[in-house]
């Protein structure tokens, strides 16, 4: 009766041991499901940031290259626009350099013509009236030149003017593309503060998910230590629950012995003394076993 209540106990404690085993099974896929379930989030989380990065840096690029366009562009306006203004003043200084020696060129005709028209009043000759009125034909002929040489000049100062008023058409344009790129570079400088405010927004999220994932592969570590170590439990159990059923089948088979009726001439002689019989000695011997077996299953 002992042993088979031995034997129920054990088979208690082995149903108990594999419904826990089995429990921590499923708890171990329960476990790797949600580990998994956080490394394809992760990787996600991930390839979303690298997504991120990489839009961030072809925007850097993009802002790079158009400063360096910018800075270009003003260079280039900047040599056109001190060319056009040097050539502008040496227009403006040839222009009035020539309307000045063309204003003293026209006094001294003048004075001339004056000095003429008083020296012929002056001459009563015929002769001297046809030779004068020869002179003064010539005299004429050269004023006459003379104007036209400043129609010429004022017509070359016209077209100075034009081509400065030209020039400053487009000194003006330059300006009003300067302005649009300007406005532009402003843009594109609050679509990067946009992208910075994004990018340091999206960061808190990742350094929570890298986080979580460091907690996540600890608990993956602490599930597969504890797995590991009730793998050897449970190899200790079984060890142990082996060696219990040898034990019961070695006990049944002592516990059954054949029999056979004998009879016999008994000479009976009583006395009161105490003596060790076999059957005694088996339940000790059968005790001592149990007890030294029961103090090795115990011994981790």
């Amino acid at each position: 009766m002992e042993v088979n209540s031995q034997r129920e106990e054990t088979l208690d404690s082995l149903r108990r041991l594999q419904q826990e085993t089995s429990d921590l099974k499923r708890q171990r896929l329960d476990k790797e499901e949600e580990i998994e379930r956080f490394k394809v989030l992760l990787q996600a989380q991930e390839q979303r940031n690298a997504e991120q990065l990489v839009t961030v840096d072809k925007y850097h690029a993009v802002v790079a290259s158009h400063e360096a366009e910018m800075r270009q562009i003003q260079m280039l306006l900047e040599c056109e626009r001190e060319e056009a203004a040097r050539k502008m003043a040496e227009l403006q200084d040839v222009f009035l350099a020539a309307q000045k020696s063309m204003e003293q060129r026209l006094e001294q005709y003048r004075y001339s013509y004056e000095d003429l028209r008083s020296w012929i009043c002056l001459r009563e000759d015929e002769k001297t009236k046809e030779a004068e009125r020869a002179r003064r034909h010539y005299l004429e002929e050269q004023v006459r030149k003379q104007q036209a040489q400043m129609e010429r000049l004022q017509d070359e100062s016209t077209a100075c003017q034009l081509r400065a008023t030209n020039a400053e058409g487009q000194v003006r344009q330059r300006e009003m593309q300067i302005l649009n790129l300007q406005e532009s570079v402003a843009k594109a400088q609050q679509e990067r503060d946009g992208w910075l405010t994004r990018l340091d927004k999206v960061l808190p999220d990742v350094e929570h998910a890298s986080m979580a994932r460091e907690d996540a592969l600890m608990q993956y570590e602490n599930i597969r230590h504890r797995t590991e170590v009730f793998e050897q439990v449970k190899a200790s159990l079984e060890r142990q629950l082996t060696q219990a059923k040898m034990e019961i089948q070695r006990l049944v088979a002592a516990m059954q012995r054949q029999t056979a009726d004998a009879s016999t001439q008994v000479v009976l002689s009583l006395n009161d003394s105490q003596v060790q019989t076999d059957l005694s000695y088996q339940c000790r011997q059968t005790t001592c076993r149990a007890i030294g077996g029961a103090a090795i299953d115990s011994t981790p």
